[in-house]
């Protein structure tokens, strides 16, 4: 059985399904963040019990994708007495006006 025909089998043919998937999501994902990516195929073969004088063996397959993320954004706090806070500690704070501002006048 050639390779083409045995990712076909394993499985009842849902490695050459996630496969496909895994390759299609992976390209998405090159094509979106500009980055690289890999699909990778893990066939592993077990040796099996005789029967009839023809060795059998077992095939199982894994897929696996590493997939680019587009980076992610951070924030920048200050940290003042163990606290982190959007403001910096000197800056004055401003008075807020309620919600119900109108409502209290």
């Amino acid at each position: 059985m050639n390779a083409i025909d045995l990712i076909r089998h394993i499985d009842g043919g849902r490695i050459a399904e996630d496969l496909h998937r895994k390759l299609s999501e992976l390209q998405m994902a090159v094509c979106e963040t500009n980055l690289k990516g890999s699909v990778t195929l893990k066939i592993t073969v077990e040796p099996g019990n005789l029967e009839q004088s023809a060795t059998r063996c077992h095939f199982h397959a894994d897929v696996k994708g590493s997939i680019p993320m587009p980076p992610r954004g951070g924030i920048d706090l200050y940290i003042y007495e163990g606290e982190a806070s959007l403001r910096h500690p000197k800056q004055p704070q401003r008075q807020t006006v309620p919600d119900n501002a109108d409502e209290l006048a």
